[in-house]
């Protein structure tokens, strides 16, 4: 159980992290000279990566958190 509590707060700690260094990389971008930014469309290959990790996230969870869903990998 204590492998599960860590591997939560470690996903917590990440999840909490993400939106601070995308700030942080956004405003360098916006502090170079002579760049301009486009918005860009999101492609079939970003699509199919999403749906992965969507599907390995459902996997972990499950593992974390249920004795008969670990047995069944």
């Amino acid at each position: 159980m204590l492998t599960a509590a860590l591997d939560v707060a470690g996903i917590v700690i990440v999840a909490a992290l993400l939106p601070w260094l995308q700030r942080n990389i956004n405003q360098y971008w916006l502090s170079l000279p002579n760049v301009s930014i486009t918005s860009a469309r999101i492609g079939k290959g970003e699509i199919i990566l999403a749906i992965i990790g969507i599907g390995l996230w459902i996997l972990t969870i499950g593992n974390l958190f249920s004795d008969s869903w670990r047995s069944l990998t």
